[in-house]
């Protein structure tokens, strides 16, 4: 029971999100894995309210906004029913972690403990759910630090500024220094991320990656048919 219990832990969040539902509801996994994506993208709507509450908005301006985005091509082709991927639930994720470290930024003081947190468990999920969202972490540190001017109270502003700095300093210690000073999951991350900066930067049209839409350059031309859903299919690339 222990092993099948580590194995659950192991395994992408994804896949244990499936096995979950496919669990509890009974209904066949085909059938799981087709309207689960759907179900993910309609969760990222109150993402949409919970801005408009933070910011003081229209609700109509905000469901009219939360609305119009669902329909952008991009976002409408990833949250669509049988898109069985990462991608509904990163866009959730991280939207939901950048929503808490705004709803902590605003506080004059001590952020509550509810919006921390949100803010850590969306985090945690996230490198659950795609192993690099950890570095959402650092990201929202350095967010939080940098809006040390909205602290009211001269401590907390402090700390926002000391946590702000320490994010820049720990980030260039981990962009220069050899793998054997940094701890592996650092030398990991740093990895990855350099491999996968340069097949991007590179124009590298290798094979394996051919087919990995986010690993490709992107041209103007590419922006627009994510936002226009094709219109700009026979524009030349840049």
């Amino acid at each position: 029971m222990l092993a099948g219990r580590i194995a659950w832990a192991q395994a992408p969040l994804l896949s244990v999100l499936g096995a979950g539902v496919h669990l509890a509801t009974r209904l066949p996994i085909e059938i799981v894995a087709f309207w689960l994506p759907v179900a993910i993208a309609t969760l990222s709507g109150l993402l949409f309210w919970g801005w408009g509450k933070l910011l003081a908005l229209p609700q109509s301006g905000v469901l009219s906004a939360a609305f119009l985005c669902a329909f952008i091509p991009a976002l409408f082709e990833r949250g669509g029913p049988g898109w069985y991927d990462t991608d509904p639930g990163v866009f959730l994720l991280f939207h939901g972690a950048l929503l808490a470290t705004a709803w902590v930024s605003f506080a004059p003081g001590r952020p509550r403990a509810a919006y921390v947190c949100w803010l850590l468990a969306c985090v945690a999920l996230l490198g659950w759910w795609w192993r690099p969202g950890m570095l959402a972490l650092p990201l929202c540190l350095l967010l939080w630090g940098g809006s040390f001017p909205l602290a009211q109270s001269r401590p907390w502003q402090r700390r926002r500024l000391v946590t702000g700095i320490a994010v820049v300093v720990a980030c260039g210690l981990c962009w220069v220094l050899p793998d054997s000073m940094l701890p592996q999951a650092a030398a990991t991350f740093r990895g990855y991320f350099f491999r996968h900066a340069d097949i991007s930067l590179s124009g590298s049209r290798a094979l394996v990656f051919s087919s990995i839409d986010e690993l490709e350059p992107l041209g103007a031309a590419d922006v627009l048919d994510g936002l226009g859903g094709g219109l700009w299919q026979g524009a030349p690339r840049s």
